[in-house]
């Protein structure tokens, strides 16, 4: 069955030492293996596996059964029920496995689009083991497809991200995981300390206009003094917070807006040492 029960956790345990769902299974040159553990309203528990992603040279970017990849596998984006699956390249359906090919050159790039759907759960995880990720890997970025200016992890650096129901479906539910292999990825505010590189990659409201509830994504480039206010058009201030935060992605409720109607002005402020820097993002409240 594609559906089984709601997931709230979801742990990526690292590539261990070869696909075993059948005796004849080729084990490829590289893989992680994800395990869904599921946290049920009840309180009860339970997991299953069976997906992966990885590369090897006798592998193709289509259909590989022999490493038990499923082309007949119906993962949608966002259905009601829990999933986690890849769509193939070029729409030629989705899988729960999917090895891609490893070119015979020094350097190569390949991406991965993933799908990931929940019933219940207070905050879904992913979690992996950086240390089980080769050497040869010089980044493995994990981002909303549709925002791939926003890298929400760098998989090698980092180990674990969290998402609410409401953030993922902001990013639709559906990710972009990107495999760099002896290549240095783009400048795309990685959490990294740079001096030139803004403390503020990104900031962006979600949904926007906002009718109900919203978040506030501001991506860091490393740990700041993060701080923002807000005031609808006529000046009065409606939105206001403050913390230190760290690298990466920080998402922040939009819920105390409700009082608010029409554009709210938000001024995002981060400082860590010397450094500062500043972005305006204008939300519309319906």
């Amino acid at each position: 069955m594609k559906r089984l029960v709601s997931i709230s956790i979801i742990t990526i345990i690292g590539a261990v030492a070869g696909l075993t769902i059948r005796a004849e299974a080729q084990s490829p040159e590289f893989h992680l293996d994800f395990l869904l553990r599921d946290t049920l309203q009840s309180g009860s528990h339970i997991e299953f596996g069976g997906r992966s992603i990885g590369y090897d040279p006798s592998a193709t970017d289509s259909v590989d059964l022999q490493v038990h990849e499923d082309p007949e596998y119906p993962g949608t984006y966002l259905e009601a029920g829990n999933d986690l699956f890849f769509e193939y390249p070029r729409n030629i359906g989705e899988t729960r496995i999917d090895i891609r090919n490893k070119p015979a050159t020094g350097s190569f790039v390949i991406n991965y689009v993933m799908g990931v759907s929940f019933d219940w759960y207070p905050t879904g995880r992913l979690v992996w083991d950086p240390a089980v990720i080769p050497q040869a890997v010089t980044a493995l970025w994990l981002r909303p497809y549709n925002r791939q200016d926003t890298v929400l992890r760098d998989m090698r650096e980092q180990s674990s991200l969290s998402l609410t129901p409401t953030e993922n479906s902001l990013w639709n539910g559906k990710y972009l995981i990107t495999l760099f292999y002896n290549t240095t990825p783009p400048s795309l505010g990685v959490a990294k300390s740079s001096q030139n590189v803004g403390l503020i990659v990104s900031a962006a409201a979600y949904p926007n206009p906002v009718i109900t509830s919203g978040r506030l994504a501001v991506n860091l480039s490393e740990p700041a003094g993060l701080r923002v206010a807000g005031c609808d058009a006529a000046g009065r201030e409606c939105f206001r917070y403050s913390a230190e935060a760290n690298a990466g992605l920080s998402m922040l409720d939009l819920s105390s807006l409700e009082s608010a109607r029409g554009a709210v002005f938000l001024h995002i402020d981060a400082t860590s040492g010397t450094r500062h820097d500043s972005r305006n993002v204008m939300v519309v409240k319906e």
